[in-house]
């Protein structure tokens, strides 16, 4: 797993949602979960901004996932998301 320098993990957006809406719960419903707020949900789905690592860590937990679920396949895509 790579870790960004300031704390910050890339993670997958699409891989992200799929994953609650397969949970079945809303933006609201997985922020509560997780113990970060929607707009944090909706920017993390929306690509807005890379999570932070216990963020990630947190909405993992809450869906029931390994963090890697939510970054991206493509180590490529991960540097790039780095950078």
């Amino acid at each position: 797993m790579q870790v960004i320098e300031d704390k910050r993990l890339p993670q997958d957006k699409d891989r992200l949602f799929r994953a609650r809406v397969r949970a079945r719960l809303s933006q609201q419903q997985l922020a509560d979960k997780a113990g970060i707020s929607k707009s944090t949900v909706s920017r993390l789905e929306n690509g807005r901004v890379a999570a932070e690592v216990e963020t990630l860590h947190q909405v993992a937990d809450a869906l029931g996932l390994p963090v890697e679920d939510l970054m991206p396949l493509d180590p490529a895509l991960a540097r790039q998301a780095a950078s």
